[in-house]
């Protein structure tokens, strides 16, 4: 049971992250590799953090801080 666990919050994991990237590319424009790779690596609850946080970004340098903070 608990690996059928791990396999579902593993898909909601990976759906927001998938959210967050849309979100990323609309606002900001295609990321590089290494960002992708960055945000693709984050936990659910850095995922829902840097959700929110996008809001205000206004150029790629915003992303990259936050990554780097």
């Amino acid at each position: 049971m608990e690996i059928t666990t791990s396999w579902k919050e593993e898909g909601i994991i990976e759906g927001e992250r998938s959210l967050v990237v849309k979100q990323l590319t609309r606002k900001l424009g295609n990321l590089s590799p290494e960002l992708l790779a960055k945000v693709n690596g984050l936990n659910l609850e850095r995922v829902e953090a840097l959700a929110e946080e996008l809001l205000d970004f206004t150029n790629v340098g915003d992303l990259e801080r936050w990554l780097a903070g």
